[in-house]
């Protein structure tokens, strides 16, 4: 898979050389007749940040009827951003695109989980989370092992069967947000399966518009399932990985030891 994207990429990226403008490369998008009713617009940000990061690459980064795509310089061919890394970091540019798009976001205002101790923070994580999530789960039964290198938990509302009442991952998650005390809230909700009700005189509608931004987030970035984690170390260190992965592993990666 990794060479197969490596040869793409090279493809994706020689060829269609010559400068078109944006119609012309919204127009040769959409020139199939299965793309016809596609909705094509040019991401002018994401764009300038990835020719800034990655100089050589002549393209756009295109939203093709809610997918973010990498076009080649005219439009005839787009190609899925995950699969493309640069071989001198191993930096994706999905993953570039999407820490621009967690620091647009402004990574504030979710739920947040308070470091217990007297441990100094080293690191937050911001999870994408679903209530019905077994592996979201596992990540809560580790919190004190987080708060033990210093990672503070934040979570962002992801019900993975969608906006739709009715269905444990979203309902839960606006009685969540609806909660005085959210953080601990959904603590203890994901660890019992309980969450309380909605309390009377909450702004409901705030609520579900807040599990609603964060769900809209999540598909931003193209995540495909929960936990999804975006992490920042004070040191400097970044990761994202979908999944679970084991707290010592996480630390690791962050470059993160014990105090």
């Amino acid at each position: 898979m990794f060479k197969k994207g490596i040869i793409a990429a090279s493809l994706l990226l020689t060829i269609g050389t010559a400068v078109a403008d944006e119609d012309t490369v919204i127009k040769n998008i959409t020139s199939h007749e299965r793309m016809a009713n596609a909705v094509v617009t040019i991401d002018q940000e994401m764009t300038a940040k990835i020719k800034k990061a990655y100089p050589s690459v002549d393209g756009y980064v295109v939203n093709v009827s809610g997918s973010r795509l990498l076009s080649n310089s005219d439009g005839s061919l787009v190609y899925q951003l995950k699969s493309i890394f640069d071989t001198a970091t191993m930096q994706d540019l999905q993953s570039t695109i999407n820490y621009a798009v967690m620091e647009k976001a402004g990574n504030k205002d979710w739920i947040d989980l308070p470091l217990n101790g007297d441990v100094e923070k080293q690191a937050d994580i911001y999870a994408f989370s679903d209530p019905t999530c077994g592996y979201c789960k596992k990540m809560h039964t580790e919190k004190d092992r987080y708060d033990g290198y210093g990672i503070q938990l934040h979570v962002i509302p992801y019900p993975r069967s969608g906006l739709r009442e009715g269905t444990p991952g979203y309902d839960n998650w606006v009685k969540t947000v609806c909660a005085v005390n959210s953080g601990e809230v959904y603590h203890e909700g994901i660890l019992s399966g309980v969450f309380p009700e909605i309390p009377e005189g909450a702004d409901v509608q705030g609520c579900k518009d807040m599990v609603e931004k964060g769900f809209r987030l999540g598909r931003e970035l193209g995540i495909s399932g929960t936990p999804f984690k975006v992490g920042y170390a004070l040191n400097g260190q970044k990761m994202m990985s979908p999944g679970y992965i084991p707290i010592d592993e996480l630390a690791k990666k962050l470059n993160i030891s014990k105090p």
